[in-house]
């Protein structure tokens, strides 16, 4: 019995070898190299169109996505109900007693996969997208509706104002279950024309691991 384990373990060891050399050397069907491409299979099936990653859509195919990709202002502990800070490097600092005016620090060192920090001018951006193309783009309503008004105050700090009192602005710009409904994109690769409402380059990703 110990000499077939042995045997056993000796052949699926070359096998194992065999594979990797191959997988070293081989190309995926859409001309990356396969030992440096991870292939990451979504909940939802097989998609339709697999370029469609724009988050500012409806339906677009983000789902699976964006736990590699995209990152939220708050992150959730849905165990406990704790909104913590992802992007942001902190909790919403509320301004004024009516709860209608917030200021946001960002984390700083947090780049896209490019290499291009990520600053309040990709948040800025964003809420101007959100509500410029609010009339063409699938996935802004919420957003679009809930702030009023927002400035930059400098590279790393913002401030948002509501359209109605709000307390629970973290869940509401970040995670409340899963996913949100604000999804900070890139202002140097969604600033090109026509852009807004198109495709989103695959190799953009916003984590805070530099992908």
């Amino acid at each position: 019995m110990v000499r077939l384990g042995r045997s056993l373990m000796a052949s699926v060891l070359g096998v194992m070898l065999t594979t990797t050399a191959f997988a070293q050397g081989a190309m995926t069907d859409v001309g990356t190299p396969r030992s440096e491409t991870l292939i990451v299979q979504t909940f939802d099936g097989r998609a339709a169109n697999a370029s469609a990653q724009n988050p500012m859509n409806s339906y677009a195919i983000w789902r699976g996505f964006r736990e590699l990709g995209w990152s939220w202002l708050w992150e959730m502990d849905t165990a406990t109900g704790e909104s913590y800070p992802e992007l942001a490097a902190g909790p919403v600092e509320v301004l004024n007693d009516e709860h209608t005016q917030f200021r946001v620090k960002l984390r700083e060192g947090v780049y896209w996969s490019d290499g291009v920090e990520f600053t309040a001018d990709d948040v800025i951006y964003s809420l101007d997208t959100y509500t410029k193309y609010r009339s063409q783009l699938g996935r802004v309503a919420v957003v679009a509706n809930f702030v009023k008004s927002w400035k930059q105050v400098d590279k790393y700090t913002f401030e948002v104002e509501t359209s109605r009192p709000s307390f629970d602005f973290q869940t509401v710009m970040g995670v409340y279950t899963w996913g949100s409904q604000f999804v900070i994109v890139p202002k140097h690769i969604f600033r090109a024309p026509g852009r807004p409402g198109g495709h989103l380059p695959e190799h953009q990703c916003g984590d805070p691991r530099a992908l």
